[in-house]
């Protein structure tokens, strides 16, 4: 409906390319992963009698995350590498070649600029940055990732589609 909306009254144009951009390779680390499967287990029943459909369910499928904190319940690599990008700042892309679903917390010491990217976590203010936890000799992000999951994030630049604004004019009073 918004697409509509803006390509009506802006005469907005739309298109795709594909572009080699930085990204960050979610891969098994060299001692191979330390991940546990899910012990999370799909009612039954639903509520209102009949069986839920695959991978639904209360629980499933859950990823909560704090500052220097992610928890996740139930998730595949691929919902974590989509939370890691809003983390990292830069698409990743998991290449781990694991299909399985688990549940893990990840613990990492955040930079100033991490904030911003995570919805739901304070944002620096005019006073500056905020505080990181007190524990600042802790690990990176990267760091982490390796040695709680052991997984790795690799820099490579790939292939990425890319949402390009072909036409956009000024938009007319009514």
């Amino acid at each position: 409906i918004l697409q509509a909306l803006l390509a009506d009254r802006f005469k907005l144009t739309l298109g795709h390319e594909t572009k080699d951009l930085p990204v960050y390779v979610l891969v098994v680390a060299k001692n191979g992963p330390k991940l546990h499967e899910s012990a999370y287990k799909p009612p039954e029943k639903s509520p209102d009698g009949t069986s839920p459909a695959p991978g639904e369910g209360p629980r499933g499928g859950r990823i909560g995350f704090g500052r220097g904190e992610l928890t996740a319940t139930d998730i595949n690599l691929r919902m974590f590498a989509d939370t890691l990008s809003r983390v990292v700042g830069r698409i990743v892309v998991d290449k781990t070649g694991l299909t399985g679903k688990y549940d893990f917390t990840l613990k990492w010491t955040p930079d100033e600029t991490e904030g911003a990217m995570i919805p739901g976590v304070r944002e620096p203010g005019p006073e500056g940055p905020v505080s990181a936890p007190s524990d600042s000799t802790g690990s990176s992000i990267f760091t982490a990732v390796q040695e709680q999951l052991g997984l790795k994030l690799e820099a490579h630049k790939e292939p990425t589609d890319v949402l390009v604004v072909q036409r956009v004019e000024r938009h007319s009073e009514n």
